[in-house]
């Protein structure tokens, strides 16, 4: 049946409502290994084509190497880490093994090969470069309006 196949693993309970199916391996074998593993992407869209390159093949019990990378929305994946990014198998699982709580339940999304992800051109001709850097910046509305605009040092 169609349950049969979003069971938790080694058992016959169904699993939460927010866990995808991991897709199959056809489905991620386009994916990069990220060898230093989901957790250390900070961006949406190296999140959406990497699978967890490390050499561990599991932590606490749950698989990590080859794992899809899953995107977290932009904030903490879970509440033992800031990760933005983790792999498919100990997100999906480690509540309750690993970490306490799933922060992105409901808006996470699993990398794969069958949706890739079209991230939007960035048009910043609208904002002002601002001549000794952003860091210099102390006002929001300055901030929000301008680019670094420090001139980069050559090596020659």
């Amino acid at each position: 049946t169609k349950d049969e196949a979003h069971l938790v693993p080694g058992s016959s309970a169904l699993a939460p409502w927010w866990i995808q199916r991991r897709p199959t391996e056809e489905q991620i074998g386009c994916l990069d290994y990220n060898l230093a593993g989901c957790g250390q992407i900070r961006d949406m869209g190296t999140c959406l084509r990497s699978r967890d390159g490390r050499s561990a093949m599991t932590v606490h019990g749950l698989k990590i190497h080859g794992e899809p990378c899953v995107w977290c929305g932009g904030g903490a994946c879970h509440s033992r880490s800031k990760n933005l990014c983790e792999p498919y198998d100990y997100l999906m699982w480690g509540e309750g093994r690993v970490f306490s709580s799933f922060y992105a339940k409901g808006f996470f999304r699993v990398a794969s090969c069958d949706a890739p992800i079209k991230l939007p051109l960035a048009k910043l001709d609208c904002l002002t470069p601002y001549a000794r850097g952003c860091s210099a910046i102390t006002n929001k509305h300055t901030c929000l309006k301008s680019t670094d605009g420090r001139q980069i040092e050559s090596e020659h």
